[in-house]
């Protein structure tokens, strides 16, 4: 999963994953838990447990899989109901990623700001705050599409899809900020050094 960097990777991914699963009534289910995996092993990767409304969504979907598998003649509105739930698991972990990423990068703007605007004669400050606030942009779109969910297939699809969109953009910040590093370092002793003349 380390070469999934946007959204089109992880779709495809997903697909690729459903396409393999023998009984085809289970594809969606499969193709959405690939994508809410990805994203809970990133969210994890912050040091985090998985979220009780992440769980509680799994739950849920495994309890109308039991019903599902225990009934004398099969529902498919039971299946319906397990894709539903994890699919709302999807955009429940997108969201915590989303605020996780944004409390990232005040923390790091926060504890860089005396030198950011050293680094790369300031097109690098410039380039997070735009991403952020594109990434803010997207979150905010994906909220409102939010309420069209459960509308059709489609509709559905496009919904996790601006979530995934809002996450991936946020990403980017994380990265920056860990690709630049080295910068960084060289940034704030080149700010210490200016204040050390200062005060001599």
């Amino acid at each position: 999963m380390l070469d999934i960097t946007n959204t089109q990777t992880l779709l495809d991914k997903a697909q690729e994953q459903s396409n393999k699963t023998q009984d085809k009534q289970y594809k969606e289910t499969i193709r959405l838990y690939y994508i809410a995996r990805y994203f809970v092993s990133i969210f994890e990767a912050f040091g985090h447990k998985v979220p009780i409304q992440v769980w509680n969504e799994y739950r849920n979907a495994f309890d109308h899989f039991a019903r599902h598998m225990t009934m004398s003649e099969r529902d498919s509105n039971h299946i319906k109901k397990i894709e539903s739930h994890i699919q709302r698991a999807v955009l429940d972990i997108c969201k915590f990623l989303c605020l996780e990423y944004a409390d990232f990068f005040k923390e790091e703007i926060a504890e860089h700001t005396d030198y950011l605007g050293l680094v790369d004669n300031g097109k690098f400050l410039t380039s997070i705050e735009n991403i952020f606030n594109n990434a803010q942009k997207i979150f905010t779109e994906a909220k409102q599409v939010d309420s069209s969910l459960g509308s059709n297939n489609e509709k559905d699809k496009q919904v996790v899809e601006y979530y995934c969109n809002a996450v991936f953009e946020y990403k980017k910040i994380h990265t920056m900020f860990t690709n630049t590093q080295t910068l960084l370092d060289k940034a704030q002793e080149q700010s210490n050094k200016t204040q050390d003349k200062q005060y001599q």
